[in-house]
């Protein structure tokens, strides 16, 4: 939402990133986009260590792997985020052709090369062991994982081969691949209420007085 602040929640202005050169007065907004989309991928990696303790008995040999793409995808997308909000600023207030290209081909780098390719690769990776390890002890919730990691790595290759952004859908196959990569967030929502809720037992017989 913040970014869409940034270019005057005009959708179709997202398919041209570089418009927004040229504009100082959303210079400050567009660091703050990039701030705030880099603080949203923290949160994930505290959960990635906690299942890499708590699912590690059952596959000791693949959760090395699935954490080091949990992170992995922690670290990139982050990254993008930083980038927009310390490059992109000085660009747009430059407002200059030169900046206009400079700024073209970063939010090329970022969008399609880190969060359209390289971190969806990793997300997928880690989504698609999540939900094979969680498949016998919740089967729809592993089912769901494992979708959405399916839609993780097709959304990877397609942007990959296509060069599309993520938001970039102009057929129904693009449709598909993306709604499956979108199935990541009620997963990612119930992950944390299963969290949540297999805590609070624990929380309690901790908190339970002692008899005698």
């Amino acid at each position: 939402m913040v970014f869409m602040a940034a270019y005057h929640f005009e959708v179709q202005r997202l398919t041209d990133l570089p418009s927004i050169v040229g504009d100082p007065s959303n210079a400050m907004t567009l660091r703050w986009a990039g701030l705030a989309d880099m603080t949203a991928y923290l949160p994930v990696a505290p959960v990635v260590i906690y299942l890499h303790h708590r699912l590690g008995d059952r596959a000791p040999d693949l959760i090395g792997l699935l954490t080091f793409c949990g992170l992995a995808y922690v670290l990139l997308g982050s990254l993008g985020g930083t980038l927009f909000a310390t490059v992109g600023p000085p660009l747009v207030e430059d407002g200059s052709e030169a900046a206009r290209v400079t700024f073209a081909a970063f939010a090329n780098m970022v969008t399609i090369g880190l969060w359209g390719t390289l971190e969806l690769i990793g997300f997928g990776v880690w989504l698609l062991g999540m939900g094979w390890l969680f498949r016998k002890e919740h089967a729809q919730f592993g089912a769901l994982g494992l979708l959405a990691g399916i839609g993780s790595l097709l959304s990877a290759a397609r942007t990959g081969i296509t060069g599309r952004s993520v938001g970039d859908l102009p057929g129904p196959l693009d449709w598909v691949v993306v709604g499956l990569l979108g199935l990541a967030l009620p997963w990612l929502a119930w992950l944390g209420l299963r969290i949540y809720f297999a805590r609070e037992p624990a929380r309690a017989s901790v908190d339970a007085p002692q008899a005698g």
